[in-house]
């Protein structure tokens, strides 16, 4: 038996499904710096702490969902609320000298109405108010030798880089003289410094005591995520750039006038015109250290209160010849007699 089917037409209908995408808010932790509190997690706070998850680096990362809600929240650090019994927030304006919160808690409703991830950036990273971005910030570690070290010994100095906000560099184990910093969310590497105190200045047109011109160094950018920034010349020169830890030339010497009452600080006086105080090493009573990463020096004499110091002995303005020693090293000591 046969059996005849009429055509029958079958219609498929496809149900679009719209997907709202999560929203995310990337943060860079704002006591990253803070020893107490950079081991701690940092939280969104609403009513309760949700945590973030670390990304690497400083970063961290907190998933609203798909159904973010409007509401005002604040950043957490609970690190050491056991030790102190204090919460450690992070506002709309940053925190204080105690890691305390300043301003209000964030509301990012309208952010968020038009983009699904943001990235907070304090500025400065040291607890300062917050930058919001839309992408992935630019993001490099400054090295910078330090032309105001020995007359501020560990004291570290200032840098601006771009439009954000003067801060205060970091301390390097094993490295005196130099100084770091992480800079975030730049449009260009413009950068200047300024001494500890503020009083100094030093960008484009050598050491000023007022404010800089800035020296681009976007051309860096591509070859290594850190560059080392130095004077050069060091006697009135610009900053200058390179994308590697640059080698200096070390001249080590035995302060001449040790033992004096009052204290002789000596200075090394090289044959281009550069003076610098010598930077006095811990571990050799006596003995200072200049390093000079713009050149290698020639010639150098030492003079203090009153007098020099050359290869003629004390009053002597016949200099100490260094080529030579250089030539064969990085380093060049010179142990000069006691004037009395």
């Amino acid at each position: 038996m046969r059996f005849r089917f009429a055509p029958t037409g079958i219609l498929i209908l496809s149900m679009g499904v719209v997907a709202w995408a999560d929203k995310v808010l990337v943060l860079y932790n704002p006591w990253a710096s803070v020893p107490a509190l950079s081991s701690g997690t940092p939280e969104i706070f609403v009513s309760s702490g949700q945590a973030f998850t670390a990304k690497g680096g400083n970063w961290w990362s907190y998933d609203f969902g798909s159904s973010y809600t409007s509401q005002a929240f604040s950043i957490l650090n609970e690190a050491d609320g056991g030790a102190s019994g204090k919460w450690h927030e992070y506002l709309s304006q940053g925190y204080d000298s105690n890691e305390q919160g300043q301003g209000s808690r964030f509301s990012l409703d309208a952010l968020y109405a038009s983009h699904d991830t943001l990235w907070m950036v304090p500025d400065s990273l040291k607890g300062g108010s917050p930058h919001i971005l839309f992408s992935k910030p630019s993001q490099v570690t400054v090295m910078f030798w330090n032309p105001w070290e020995a007359g501020a010994v560990g004291k570290a100095p200032r840098i601006k880089a771009d439009s954000l906000v003067w801060t205060h560099m970091d301390t390097l184990s094993g490295r005196t003289g130099w100084y770091s910093a992480q800079v975030v969310g730049f449009t260009h590497l413009d950068l200047a410094f300024a001494s500890n105190d503020g009083a100094r200045f030093l960008g484009n047109g050598g050491i000023t005591a007022s404010s800089p011109v800035a020296v681009r160094f976007d051309s860096l950018l591509s070859r290594n995520d850190t560059v080392w920034i130095y004077q050069s010349p060091a006697s009135s020169g610009p900053i200058v750039g390179v994308s590697s830890a640059p080698t200096g030339a070390v001249v080590d010497f035995f302060n001449p006038w040790d033992g004096q009452i009052p204290y002789v600080q000596p200075t090394a006086k090289f044959a281009d015109g550069y003076s610098a105080l010598g930077g006095g090493l811990l571990d050799r009573c006596g003995w200072f250290r200049i390093v000079r990463y713009d050149q290698r020096p020639t010639a150098v004499i030492f003079t203090g209160a009153s007098t020099s110091w050359g290869t003629g002995g004390a009053g002597s303005s016949s200099y100490f010849g260094l080529s030579t020693t250089l030539a064969l090293g990085d380093t060049v000591a010179e142990r000069l007699p006691v004037p009395f």
